[in-house]
Formats: C-alpha cells, sequence, structure tokens
C-alpha cells in the first residue's frame, strides 16, 4: 500500500517531478559521459604508446637501461627469441638495435634515438607503417633508408628522398656517420616520440655498430589478446633464468618501460572519480531540497496522514520511497541517454583538432572514440539510488517530526 501511495504521490506534481527526473538524468549523463570520455582518450594514448612506441614487453641488459651506453647489450639473441616463443602470452618478438646518435641534415641537426629494427618483423610488435603519411615504410632497395617523423623532417627542413647523416658511437668507442635517404614520414599521438625517434633497418646499423648477426640491444615483445601481462612477466624471467643467457637482463612490462605514463593513467582515473563524485554530491543536494519542498507543500496532508493512525515509520518509508522512484525514473533515462549518445559518439568520434597541438605534446590523440563499459553503468546507477536513499532521510525525518494537530491548522 505505501509502495503505490508513494508512485501515485511522485505524479501529483508533475511539474516538479519531471525537473528532478531530468536533473537526475543530465547529472548521471554528464557523469557517465566524462567518465567514458577520460578513459577512452586515457585507453587511446596507452594503446598507442603500447601499439606503436614501446611494445607490451621490453627486455635488455640492466645496464644498459642506466648508462644508455651500447657495450652492454644482449648475445644469443637468436636463442633468447626461440625461447620465448615458447611462453604462452607472448605473440611475437622483435630484435632492435638502439642507439643515440646526432642526426643532421644540410640545414639542421639535433639529438635521436636510431631504432635499427628488423623492418618485416617488427611491423608485427610495433606496427610503425601504419602511421605513415609520406613515402614508403621501407623496401628491398640496396640504398641505405631512414624513415623519420614528419614533425621531425620539418625541423630537418627536408623531405621523402632528401638525405640525412647520422654520426654515433660503434663498440669500438669510434665515432662514425652513416648517410641514409629518408623514404617516409610517419606520425603517431606523441610529438615527444615523434621528435626523438628515427628508425633504420638493424641489418644497415647493426654492422656500423659492430656488432654481429646474434647481438643486439632490445627484444620487442607483444602479448596475445587477453593475456595476463604479470603472469607472462614472471614466465619469460624463468625461461632466461634456465637459460644460460647474461645475469643482467632485465623483463620490464610497459607500466615500468614508461613508469611516468602508468603513474599519469592512475591520476587521471582519480580525477575522473573525483569529478563523478562532485556531480553526484551536487545532485545529492538537489534531491534534498526538492525533497523539503514537497514535505513542506505537504504539511496539512502528512498531518492529517498521521491524526488518521499512520505511524512514523510508515510514514519516513514513503517519502523514501517517493525520493527513490524519483531518481530511479532519473537514472533509467540517463542510463538510456548516456548509451546511446556515448554510442554515436564512439562511433563518429570527437574531433579535437583545435586542440591537436596541445594533445600531441601531452601523447594525446585529437580525435577521441568515448565508449562507456556496463560495470559503469552499473555502478553509476546504484550511486543514485545509494544517493537517493541518503537524500530522503532529512525531509522524512523532518516529515515525522511534525506535530498532527499544528500541521492539520497549517494553510499551504
Amino acid at each position: 500500500m505505501i509502495f503505490s501511495i508513494a508512485w501515485r504521490n511522485i505524479w501529483r506534481n508533475k511539474s516538479r517531478s519531471l525537473v528532478i527526473i531530468i536533473a537526475v538524468a543530465v547529472g548521471l549523463f554528464g557523469g557517465l559521459f566524462s567518465s567514458s570520455f577520460i578513459n577512452s582518450l586515457t585507453a587511446q594514448k596507452i594503446f598507442s604508446e603500447i601499439t606503436y612506441q614501446i611494445g607490451d614487453l621490453q627486455i635488455q641488459d640492466t645496464n644498459f637501461l642506466t648508462n644508455n651506453d651500447i657495450q652492454y647489450n644482449l648475445n644469443g639473441v637468436h636463442e633468447i627469441i626461440k625461447e620465448l616463443h615458447k611462453v604462452d602470452g607472448i605473440a611475437e618478438v622483435s630484435s632492435r638495435t638502439q642507439t643515440s646518435a646526432m642526426i643532421s641534415s644540410a640545414e639542421n641537426a639535433t639529438g635521436v634515438m636510431v631504432q635499427g629494427i628488423n623492418v618485416f618483423q617488427d611491423t608485427l610488435v610495433c606496427p610503425l607503417n601504419q602511421r605513415l603519411v609520406s613515402g614508403r615504410f621501407f623496401s628491398k632497395s640496396l640504398e641505405q633508408q631512414i624513415v623519420i617523423s614528419e614533425e621531425l623532417a620539418s625541423f630537418l627542413k627536408v623531405q621523402v628522398n632528401s638525405r640525412l647523416v647520422i654520426t654515433c658511437t660503434n663498440l669500438s668507442g669510434d665515432l662514425i656517420s652513416i648517410g641514409f635517404k629518408i623514404v617516409g614520414l610517419f606520425r603517431t599521438d606523441s610529438d615527444i616520440f615523434d621528435k626523438t625517434n628515427v628508425f633504420v633497418d638493424r641489418k644497415v646499423l647493426g654492422p656500423q655498430l659492430g656488432f654481429n648477426d646474434d647481438q643486439d640491444i632490445c627484444l620487442f615483445l607483444s602479448l596475445k589478446k587477453g593475456s595476463s601481462i604479470e603472469k607472462t612477466v614472471k614466465d619469460c624471467k624463468l625461461v632466461l633464468q634456465k637459460g644460460n643467457y647474461n645475469k643482467r637482463i632485465k623483463v620490464r612490462p610497459w607500466m615500468e618501460v614508461d613508469s611516468n605514463l602508468a603513474s599519469f593513467i592512475q591520476l587521471t582515473q582519480y580525477m575522473s572519480g573525483i569529478f563523478l563524485v562532485i556531480i553526484f554530491i551536487a545532485l545529492a543536494f538537489g534531491i534534498v531540497n526538492t525533497m523539503l519542498m514537497v514535505v513542506m507543500e505537504r504539511v496539512r496532508e502528512i498531518g492529517m496522514l498521521k491524526a488518521v493512525g499512520m505511524n512514523d515509520g510508515k510514514l519516513f518509508i514513503m517519502i523514501v520511497y517517493e525520493t527513490i522512484f524519483l531518481a530511479l525514473v532519473g537514472a533509467i533515462l540517463g542510463c538510456v541517454i548516456s548509451v546511446i549518445i556515448i554510442s554515436i559518439l564512439g562511433d563518429i568520434g570527437i574531433n579535437l583538432s583545435f586542440l591537436a597541438e596541445g594533445l600531441n605534446a601531452l601523447g594525446y590523440s585529437s580525435t577521441v572514440y568515448p565508449k562507456v563499459s556496463i560495470p559503469t553503468i552499473v555502478v553509476s546507477f546504484i550511486m543514485i539510488v545509494i544517493i537517493a536513499i541518503i537524500a530522503s532521510l532529512y525531509p522524512a525525518w523532518k516529515a515525522i517530526k511534525m506535530n498532527p494537530s499544528e500541521s492539520i491548522r497549517v494553510q499551504v
């Protein structure tokens, strides 16, 4: 009976009820949209960095990580790769020859990290060829080829087919210069990466540095879909411990390779949570204020209900039910609106090209494809119900504290 009375009561003043329902729906949509936008922006950044820049895992000599000196390299690379392919979670493995160098054109020069890659194998681990904006990735030409970013090409004032010279130190400590022809330009979502990394064929760079075919600096690994990164790291460590390899070899997941990225992701998640809490708190105050108005406008009615025998418990529950019903209708409407709008925006994307320069400087894409997860919707829905229950307590308490004889005489 209390249940049906409460449901009828919320529709006695349709305008006020619709206002609070719309407020709840808009508040929930705002919370879900902001959460999906921030989380999608962050997810795209993680995907971009892992896919095109650092891979899921990296294996290097510990001393190289400290000194960035090519003297500290990996030996027996072919055998290591063969053993790593036996690990269940590993999809692909590719070796890279990395060295710091000076790159120069006829106009400018700057410091870069030269990435000597296995041209065809590396595209399975970090498919940078998918981000080309001009030219080609590599070909079977006898020329010494290099792929640089569009950003770096602009700084060096070069283009496809221009010539560049890389100056670096080989294993003997001698300074060497290598000439390359630009065959392609790429662009990722990170300006920092683009300005500081160039790609050449490992078969060209390795011998120039004094490396043999079974020697390299770093291994890049990609994981199979659904594989646990923690378990895969443990399995890789076990494989390396069993083999007679350099004991200084370190296996690092992407969170360790780019610790700043991992920290920033945690920060954005906290900020997203805080933003949701602020929205829900504001929503709670709105519900409290509206329900207090409802109670104050129905002073005489509440007095009559108490006078004819409705006890405080039933009256309290009736006000709580009314608040929950309003919140539930608003929450359902908000969830439906959120799913529809976010799904549409997730398909077409939100173009932030006017902020592209700033976003790319931070490693973010200028086009965001928001997606909302079912757990987020469920948690937000439950939070709305809990907030409605909490927000109803004070108005309900005010209602049961009314004196029946005085309330009946009140003219509203």
